[in-house]
């Protein structure tokens, strides 16, 4: 990584940054890259973690100090717009789930979201769509690949259609050999994680409506002004070292994987009622609350290890939009950029507040464009839309509780010290500590303008 830096002509400035961070310090950086390259090649939902976590990473590598740049917050963690809800009593809790926050967060791309509280089911079967236009010597690359798998083909395997077998061939560049291999690490993935069963054997209680309004935030909009399908997920919001910190991994898994299969169902749902191709979608990320805090070696290194995402959404991402982008990190960008796979980096485009507004309607219409971030879509008088998009934010100790007696069979929280022990995963200043450490080592409603 330095050698990039250097032949970036950043030598000077890598150096002044060792005089300014420790050795291992830049080491952390350095693996942050590194790891943030890899899950953001998937241009899944993570992807957006890892830019920024390699954005930042890089910024440390090239000597711009980001603890002390205006925005991102305090080297202790303090994050002022973030929302930490760790202190949040039992009945605010209760409160967000009375109002289903999160609720139709994978029904936006129904014409009307709120027609029915069941949410996107992928098939279990093949599904072929149309295949939209093909690259020169794609057609061909894709019967290759099809042969190589035509054991799943004679299996009647899920992911054994066409339309599937192309997005795992664009996602590998169009190697056949590696298409194949990426295939079978999805199959295997599946049978390894009981995946297919997910949406039907799995205790959806706790994995999915538990804490549906805090992780994962988001939800699909609508479409843009190609048709493509819009998503918006709030990561500024989010405090993703701090889940780590708290749930166990599995838990962390099972999560995701329900969530990419309500997403795979969403956007499959739409192509068959559209018959349009999978793919193109835009991702919307805000930033606005996304600090210096946010940005840890173990939690980065985390990203690698979250297979679900680059596996079962292969190739749906056609745009990531990042937006309300604290200026640091529009910085970093121009100079990092360089430094990942170029394919990547043109799905790219970041705003800072001013050029937020100016940039989304590029892609979309102000009816797809949440009121709160300028545009007229609102639900039910909130600007937020957050029965649509699930606001984010570190669940509170009542829903950490909450999820816990679920996973166990139990309806209501109780007050054992194994439960008081499963609550928020740390102060502030634990927070700002950790980061150290780490671098160191329901109602029916529509759409309408309000």
């Amino acid at each position: 990584m330095l050698t990039s830096c250097k032949a970036s002509g950043l030598s000077n400035q890598a150096a002044s940054a060792d005089a300014f961070f420790p050795a291992a310090a830049l080491a952390a950086a350095a693996a942050a890259v590194a790891a943030a390259a890899t899950a953001a090649s998937a241009t899944g939902p993570f992807a957006a973690a890892a830019v920024l976590a390699a954005a930042a990473a890089t910024a440390l590598l090239i000597g711009i100090p980001l603890p002390l740049a205006v925005g991102l917050g305090q080297l202790a963690g303090k994050k002022p717009s973030k929302v930490t809800t760790g202190h949040w009593s039992s009945g605010e809790a209760q409160d967000y789930w009375a109002r289903g926050y999160g609720r139709y967060k994978h029904c936006g791309l129904r014409p009307d979201p709120f027609a029915s509280e069941d949410p996107p089911v992928c098939s279990l079967t093949p599904v072929e769509l149309p295949l939209g236009e093909l690259q020169p010597g794609e057609a061909e690359r894709l019967e290759e690949l099809r042969g190589l798998v035509q054991d799943l083909v004679d299996a009647g395997d899920r992911d054994s259609s066409r339309q599937v077998l192309l997005r795992n061939l664009r996602a590998e560049k169009g190697v056949v050999l590696a298409a194949e291999k990426r295939m079978r690490q999805l199959i295997k993935y599946r049978k390894d994680h009981d995946v297919d069963r997910a949406l039907t054997h799995w205790n959806l209680e706790a994995y999915e409506r538990c804490l549906q309004p805090w992780w994962l935030s988001g939800g699909f909009l609508g479409h843009g002004l190609k048709g493509e399908p819009v998503a918006l997920e709030r990561i500024g919001r989010c405090d993703w070292p701090r889940i780590v910190r708290t749930l166990p991994w599995e838990d962390i898994v099972k999560l995701d994987i329900v969530h990419c299969l309500r997403c795979l169902g969403a956007v499959e749902e739409d192509a068959l009622r559209r018959n349009r191709p999978i793919g193109g979608t835009i991702l919307v990320y805000d930033l606005e609350g996304f600090s210096m805090s946010d940005i840890q070696f173990h939690a980065a290194m985390k990203l690698t290890c979250m297979q679900s995402r680059g596996l079962l959404l292969a190739d749906i991402v056609g745009q990531l939009l990042f937006i309300r982008t604290p200026t640091p990190f529009l910085r970093a960008w121009q100079l990092f950029q360089h430094l990942l796979d170029q394919g990547t980096v043109r799905k790219v485009r970041m705003a800072g507040v001013s050029d937020t507004l100016p940039l989304l309607r590029e892609y979309m219409n102000d009816d797809v464009i949440p009121q709160y971030l300028g545009g007229s879509m609102c639900i039910g008088g909130d600007s937020e839309c957050r029965e649509l998009v699930a606001p984010g934010g570190f669940p509170p100790e009542r829903a950490i509780a909450r999820f816990e007696a679920l996973k166990q069979g139990r309806s209501e929280v109780d007050s054992s010290p194994k439960a008081k022990s499963l609550k928020r995963g740390g102060s502030d200043e634990a927070d700002g500590l950790a980061w150290m450490s780490d671098m160191m080592c329901g109602l029916t409603r529509r759409r309408a303008c309000c």
